[in-house]
């Protein structure tokens, strides 16, 4: 049931125990009032069968739940596999994409209290964020490009960028969204760090976002300087992105942490964007190592190169649950 997106709850299995028990005329003590198992027999059905665990499923729209197939596998490796033979060294390989970050942490620490209390809260700067999409690019040896800041407003003050990582450059969008001229930008920004050359070429992964393939400007001048830029399958990149798999989920935890850190060294004060440069800078060093880049890579194929990386049960959807959502 969890592998066809309809995960049994607590509550489920312990009502099939009841149901299972009274069609067997097996002797129990469950509740036949609710109809269902008590809390000691799933303690010890758990016991019995310790491969199994109480867990929180993420969400999972079903776009992605089609896109990402063995078919879009094979045929992203089909390209990839000719292309990485190209290239002299792991280092001119490079995985890019964008991320979202607020002045509003995502997610809180955990914390200590008293048992029986009702609620227990902890400060943030107000109840909505705005926005700063961050797109950050690196390669399996641990080479980071610096990032870009991409800031919600029209006019940039040069006091956002204070304390972000050496080198980082910024753009301004009243969206805040990254945009076609914009990445365009950050593309020069990563050919000057990464000097390819027609005996040294850089391979380049991204999504499929428009202002990636559809942004002729990047195209023709990777064309012009070396760059081969493969795009990952539709819908597909929350599996088989480096970035996606290592490095966001804990740069995001370790910025929330920033926050909070400077939330109590300045009480009466709330975060704004002159100090989420500091943050994000602070939250980028602590995540921007050599082993989570490597582990990115490796868990996701690329390199070293593996196209059987990903096994049968990572795959969403067999080809009769597709006909079904069909």
């Amino acid at each position: 049931m969890e592998r066809k997106f309809f995960g049994l709850t607590v509550a489920d299995v312990m009502r099939l125990a009841y149901q299972l028990a009274v069609r067997n005329g097996i002797e129990n003590q469950f509740c036949k009032r609710n109809e269902k198992a008590g809390r000691k027999w799933l303690k010890n059905f758990l016991r019995r069968h310790p491969q199994i665990s109480v867990r929180t499923p993420e969400g999972l729209s079903l776009s992605r739940a089609r896109g990402f197939t063995p078919e879009a596998v094979a045929q992203l490796f089909e390209i990839y596999e000719p292309a990485i033979d190209t290239i002299q060294h792991p280092a001119r390989l490079h995985n890019c994409d964008e991320t979202g970050i607020t002045i509003i942490q995502h997610k809180h620490t955990k914390i200590l209290g008293l048992k029986g209390k009702r609620q227990m809260s902890s400060l943030q700067s107000a109840e909505l964020g705005s926005l700063l999409t961050v797109v950050i690019c690196m390669s399996p040896t641990g080479h980071f490009i610096p990032p870009l800041l991409v800031f919600l407003r029209k006019n940039m003050k040069q006091e956002l960028m204070n304390d972000t990582p050496p080198g980082s450059i910024h753009a301004c969008h009243p969206s805040g969204w990254i945009e076609n001229e914009i990445f365009s930008q950050w593309f020069l920004h990563f050919i000057k760090h990464t000097k390819p050359t027609k005996e040294d070429p850089v391979i380049l992964v991204l999504d499929g976002h428009y202002s990636h393939a559809g942004n002729l400007e990047v195209i023709t001048s990777a064309r012009e300087n070396r760059v081969d830029i493969i795009y990952f399958p539709p819908h597909s990149s929350h599996k088989m992105q480096p970035l996606d798999k290592a490095f966001v989920g804990p740069l995001k935890t370790f910025y929330c942490q920033e926050i909070e850190k400077w939330l109590r060294s300045h009480p009466g004060r709330v975060v704004t964007f002159y100090q989420i440069g500091e943050l994000f800078g602070n939250a980028y060093k602590r995540t921007a190592k050599g082993d989570i880049a490597a582990n990115g890579f490796r868990a996701t194929g690329p390199f070293p190169c593996d196209k059987n990386v990903f096994r049968p049960y990572d795959f969403p959807l067999s080809s009769t649950d597709k006909m079904l959502l069909l």
